[in-house]
């Protein structure tokens, strides 16, 4: 997972072929896990599953991986090649049809994944939108969608369709004017432009006020370019983003005035996280 693609935004995860696309938060705000486990250099032993006598030099012999690669039937990564103490090097079930000839004694590195972005394995009950309509959205809420334009034009299929101009609104800040019967969410972005998006597109942002504690984006490029009308960018804000600071002012516009180092700047609302409220005695 090379991390080469703009870390603000959202991406769909398709957990099979044709099934709808589920948001999965951007990878800025997920947490990173190293795999660990059953990969090319760790050692095994037989498992439950094994049926190949001694194939591997008897009980308790301990094997190294080679590599993980297809069984051959179109069961992806569900074969192992390892090699045993003898020289032998045989291959094993990793899963094909559910079999797993293998154990792992000493795992090896396997990649990453962003822990946020895995379904969840035991079904959940949720409400269905005929019963909740769009909970999470009400009108005044200030939103954005953080999509690339490929997948929010996928989502805007039966929810309200798609106009080549909505590529527009990305990374713009919008105001939620309604949320109709079927939960899709009529938005205003400044005071032309009205689309109906897809709940599932859209990230809803915090309210800002003084006294809050927030941090600057991590990211120099996306900042300079979402300060583009909000205040603009310098050169002295380069050592900016990923610094924590005090909210001074919210403006009418939603851009907001942070106390940083010493030094006041004028934010897009689109560039701050917020770490932490005020509390009741920091400022009248």
């Amino acid at each position: 997972m090379g991390d080469k693609h703009n870390l603000e935004h959202a991406f769909l995860r398709f957990d099979e072929p044709g099934a709808t696309g589920v948001k999965v938060p951007p990878r800025r705000d997920s947490v990173k896990v190293q795999v660990h486990g059953i990969f090319e250099g760790a050692k095994v032993v037989r498992g439950a599953h094994w049926k190949w006598a001694d194939q591997d030099g008897g009980i308790g012999t301990v094997g190294t991986v080679l590599s993980i690669t297809d069984w051959g039937d179109g069961t992806v990564r569900s074969e192992a090649r390892v090699q045993w103490p003898r020289g032998v090097v045989n291959s094993y079930r990793l899963g094909h049809n559910a079999d797993v000839d293998l154990k792992c004694t000493e795992p090896a590195l396997g990649g990453s994944f962003y822990r946020d972005h895995m379904p969840l394995i035991a079904p959940v009950k949720v409400r269905t939108t005929s019963e909740s309509g769009s909970p999470e959205f009400c009108e005044g809420d200030r939103v954005t969608v953080t999509l690339d334009a490929d997948c929010f034009r996928l989502l805007q299929d039966g929810h309200g369709g798609w106009n080549f101009r909505m590529e527009e609104i990305i990374d713009k800040l919008g105001t939620v004017q309604n949320v109709d019967k079927d939960g899709d969410v009529r938005v205003s972005f400044g005071s032309t432009l009205r689309w109906t998006i897809n709940p599932v597109a859209l990230t809803k942002l915090p309210v800002f006020h003084p006294g809050d504690t927030v941090t600057v984006i991590d990211d120099l490029p996306r900042m300079k370019k979402l300060q583009d009308g909000h205040g603009g960018y310098v050169e002295s804000m380069r050592t900016c983003p990923g610094q924590t600071g005090a909210v001074m002012k919210v403006f009418r516009s939603h851009d907001v005035k942070v106390f940083l180092s010493g030094t006041a700047w004028t934010f897009n609302p689109l560039c701050l996280t917020l770490l932490a409220r005020r509390s009741d005695g920091d400022l009248s």
